[in-house]
């Protein structure tokens, strides 16, 4: 193969069931911006590892939306048998087959990666995926599923599987204390009380780190809190040590971070999160 560009390096976390490939600083895997780079880097890892679809949702709309492999309408086919699917929005998707593969640019968002005898579970899992903003605020619902993770459960159920065979990974977000959301905040700080309570009240401490008025959310906790009310057995929740928002090598920072972010153009910019599965 002859390149024409030089592929990102990503940071590898490999298991039996699924392969994750996160890239990060200094390239920007926000398709919007840098379609080039994502496109062929994708293409790259994607041919070299045996994946041959690959399902890219949009995130944007944060809707809890966990989707099947016939929904992506539209294919983009590259030489070689690589497809990438699109044309959906959607926080998560099913993976239904081997060398299936899921990409979603992030930045301070986790992934989770739910894994089951049968099925990959790959997504978006962000606050406003976890929680339904709407509602909190004003009692109104704006969406069917509350969180992400219901979605996640629903579709890991309708494919015949075991809670307890559930495996679940999350992976390359902002960690609680540099995720803040303090109730003297001068412009959103009664929000940020009525978020902050709600958390206490419907989930409990281990979703906030520290003294509660300085809303440190931890976005790991409030997953496994969800996972655990679905079920799912405490030893079968992990996450990574990543947080994107003080990782550094050398004082260079290692991942995008839209907390950290001083300008519009860095708020743009994405970590590319790229998930296959092996078997």
């Amino acid at each position: 193969m002859t390149l024409t560009f030089a592929p990102a390096t990503p940071f590898k976390i490999n298991s039996e069931k699924v392969s994750i490939y996160l890239f990060g600083k200094p390239h920007n895997f926000s398709p919007r911006d840098n379609a080039g780079i994502v496109t062929e880097t994708l293409k790259f890892y994607a041919i070299n590892n045996g994946v041959t679809n690959i399902f890219a949702p949009s995130c944007e709309k944060f809707n809890a939306e966990v989707v099947w492999e016939k929904s992506f309408r539209q294919k983009i086919r590259f030489r070689g048998g690589l497809t990438i699917r699109k044309g959906v929005f959607a926080d998560g998707v099913v993976l239904e087959n081997r060398q299936d593969a899921f990409f979603v640019p992030s930045a301070d968002c986790p992934t989770v990666v739910a894994t089951g005898k049968y099925i990959v579970i790959a997504a978006h899992a962000g606050r406003d995926c976890l929680l339904d903003k709407q509602k909190i605020h004003t009692g109104k619902r704006s969406r069917r599923n509350g969180s992400v993770v219901d979605a996640i459960m629903e579709k890991y159920i309708m494919a015949g599987e075991f809670i307890k065979d559930l495996r679940v990974f999350i992976t390359c977000g902002i960690k609680a204390e540099n995720f803040r959301h303090p109730i003297n905040h001068p412009q959103y700080g009664k929000k940020n009380e009525v978020l902050i309570n709600h958390l206490l009240t419907e989930y409990g401490e281990d979703c906030l780190k520290g003294n509660p008025e300085e809303g440190k959310i931890s976005l790991d906790g409030l997953i496994k809190t969800q996972f655990l009310r679905h079920g799912v057995p405490p030893e079968n929740l992990l996450a990574d040590g990543i947080d994107t928002f003080s990782d550094n090598i050398l004082d260079e920072h290692v991942w995008h971070s839209c907390a950290r972010a001083k300008t519009q153009e860095e708020k743009g910019q994405r970590n590319g999160v790229f998930i296959f599965r092996k078997f």
